[in-house]
């Protein structure tokens, strides 16, 4: 399983932090690497993921977790053709709380429904009941940040991932 984060211009020179992980299960021990990029740039992706590759003797992960970039979306399809592409909770909630905060800062909107569908939904039809009763109870209907967050609930929901192999890890 590859676990990939990048934190953004974090430095005086305005580089580009990626930190690559890759947790290997079965009586292995865990590989950790970190790179400069100058660019968020489709080549300076598939460089760093095609290095990566060749460090861990050519093994590709059979599962990678990271952020909802779309260059780097672009490139796991590119590059990681046959690996499961998980979306990072930690990530979610980090947007949750920009684009939905007047519903994200609600204890009773985050526990009955958000964390609800995140983590304790463990079946298709308890995940849409869930959400249909969200979008009731709430009036997120209309609301475009929920929408994308939907179309891609089999790369975050539970009750979506029985073929994926995670470990349990649902954050990078």
């Amino acid at each position: 399983m590859l676990i990939f984060g990048i934190t953004y211009c974090t430095n005086k020179y305005n580089m580009y932090v990626h930190i690559l992980l890759e947790l290997i299960t079965i009586g292995r021990i865990l590989y950790f690497g970190c790179v400069l990029l100058l660019n968020k740039a489709v080549e300076s992706f598939i460089w760093l993921f095609k290095a990566f590759i060749e460090s861990m003797g050519n093994r590709v992960s059979k599962t990678i977790f990271t952020d909802q970039d779309a260059i780097m979306i672009k490139v796991i399809k590119m590059v990681f053709s046959n690996t499961q592409y998980c979306l990072c909770t930690w990530h979610i909630k980090k947007n949750a709380n920009q684009n939905i905060s007047h519903l994200y800062n609600k204890l009773t909107f985050k526990d009955k429904y958000f964390w609800t569908l995140m983590y304790r939904c463990r079946l298709y039809d308890e995940f849409e009941s869930t959400w249909k009763e969200m979008e009731e109870e709430w009036g997120i209907e209309n609301n475009n940040w929920f929408w994308r967050l939907y179309d891609l609930r089999y790369k975050w929901g539970l009750a979506f991932d029985c073929d994926t192999f995670t470990c349990g890890i649902t954050s990078s």
